[in-house]
């Protein structure tokens, strides 16, 4: 159960810090192509 629980925060907070620089729409394409970079 804790194992989900740190996965579910890491992925919160992945999400909070996308909808931070890109928005709402931000996508797991735009976090490759932003990576390759």
């Amino acid at each position: 159960m804790k194992r989900i629980y740190f996965l579910f925060m890491v992925c919160l907070v992945i999400f909070l810090s996308a909808c931070g620089q890109k928005g709402p729409l931000y996508l797991p394409e735009s976090t490759k192509s932003s990576a390759s970079k």
